[in-house]
């Protein structure tokens, strides 16, 4: 019988990463729903990927086979950058993570420089806000229009949703000092930043939240309970509560093609 095929996209949480290889098949979330469902996996998750690279790489998958029965995107830290290098190399990257440099150019002056000038400069946190909404709407408008169903997961803690929710009458008491910091609050007039938040509020309505998995009202990171064999990524427990909240999810809300499962 032929099997729902699932794409999986995401960062290290949604990647095969943090168990040993043996543990990794018991443990993780991908493999707990494929198994519970008898998917067809197809796992284009990569440990460090940023937003604008889980967008990009789900839109060429999509673009390459239109005929998954389901999409999962796992949202990854808010300013990891993906960066490449070198006019003449193909497939050469790094990651650049809060001006933590990861792969295999982490001690190459160049990226070092780089990341001194990204985060020192030019990372500003609204555009990362906003731009990340614009990727969610242009995901999620591009898995409709090919009628692929689709789960959004929050992977980390965003501030999109307050800052959206921040309104007129009460800008001077609900922003919080790092959001203040965060768009200029002391040197912007009120009605320039009304209308900054009030740009955020138009994406965010425009946005299907019903497509997202609300995991315990937290990102998969805050509600990680125990630590995978790494010590540093969501451990047996936090994977088994998150799949058990997708099936719960899916079996609401999915209409999956096949009659296999």
């Amino acid at each position: 019988m032929i099997k729902n095929k699932v794409l999986f996209a995401g960062c290290s949480f949604t990647a095969d990463s943090g168990f040993t290889s043996e543990n990794q098949i018991k443990f993780h979330w991908p493999h707990l729903l494929g198994k519970h469902y008898d998917f067809d996996i197809d796992n284009i998750a990569i440990g460090g990927m940023s937003n604008e690279e889980i967008c990009f790489r789900t839109i060429e998958r999509v673009t390459q086979n239109p005929h998954y029965d389901l999409a999962i995107v796992m949202w990854s830290g808010l300013n990891r950058k993906w960066v490449y290098f070198s006019d003449n190399n193909v497939d050469d990257f790094t990651i650049i993570n809060n001006g933590i440099i990861v792969g295999n150019m982490r001690y190459h002056k160049s990226v070092q420089d780089y990341a001194k000038l990204h985060y020192g400069y030019f990372n500003n946190r609204y555009i990362n806000v906003k731009r990340f909404l614009l990727m969610i709407k242009t995901l999620s408008t591009m898995l409709d229009a090919v009628r692929i169903p689709y789960i959004f997961i929050n992977g980390f803690e965003y501030q999109f949703d307050r800052l959206s929710r921040i309104y007129e009458n009460d800008l001077h008491t609900a922003l919080n000092d790092d959001e203040k910091k965060m768009i200029d609050f002391s040197n912007r007039p009120d009605e320039y930043i009304i209308a900054k938040l009030r740009d955020l509020r138009i994406i965010m309505d425009s946005i299907d939240r019903s497509k997202f998995l609300n995991h315990g009202n937290y990102s998969f990171y805050k509600a990680t309970v125990d630590l995978a064999d790494d010590g540093e990524h969501p451990g047996p427990k936090s994977n088994q509560d998150l799949t058990d909240e997708l099936i719960k999810h899916i079996d609401d809300n999915i209409m999956l093609s096949r009659e296999n499962i």
